[in-house]
């Protein structure tokens, strides 16, 4: 389907990549930092894990839990921020356009024109919210199934996430076209 036979473009909803690569580098300087100090603590712990000799090790409880905490807190931001920064390099410049017919995904340079009966099913998961799982874009996704088997994934990172699936929504499984405000 070519994007002349979509019909009347009705809004764009354009992904911050900007705010998902602050985020991403943002969790990776904490990673850094994290394991920056934590794996040299931990080789000077184990250097000398018991104490002096005549202090009873069963009394000295806790000594390996900030080198251990930094160490994983490090590692689980590293998990997090190198995917992010990756669907960040990935996606740069991705943007849903809604029209009547159907909707337009623009991703790094190509285009896909994608019309209501291409669409299998409208999945969205969660509710938008303020905060940390905001910042990760973990509070809300929408899965679009095609009928060729490909999967198109959104979250908040993408403007008014949840305004988009709902408009996707009703026009595939609602039969609502959506119009202009």
């Amino acid at each position: 389907m070519e994007a002349e036979r979509l019909g009347e473009r009705v809004a764009e909803f354009r992904t911050d990549n900007d705010r998902r690569r602050k985020t991403a580098l943002v969790l990776l300087i904490v990673a850094a930092i994290g394991l920056g100090i934590g794996v040299p603590l931990s080789f000077t712990y184990f250097e000398d894990p018991w104490g002096p000799a005549g202090e009873d090790p069963r009394y000295r409880s806790g000594a390996g839990w900030l080198p251990g905490g930094l160490v994983a807190l490090g590692l689980m931001f590293l998990l997090i921020g190198v995917p992010l920064l990756a669907k960040a390099i990935r996606t740069k410049g991705e943007s849903y356009e809604l029209y009547e017919l159907g909707i337009r995904h623009r991703v790094a340079g190509s285009v896909s024109v994608i019309g209501w009966s291409d669409i299998a099913s409208v999945r969205p998961q969660g509710v938008e919210r303020t905060g940390g799982p905001h910042h990760l874009g973990i509070d809300f996704q929408c899965v679009l199934r095609l009928t060729d088997g490909r999967k198109l994934k959104f979250n908040t990172y993408t403007a008014d996430a949840s305004e988009l699936a709902a408009k996707i929504d009703a026009a595939v499984n609602g039969g609502t076209r959506p119009r202009r405000p």
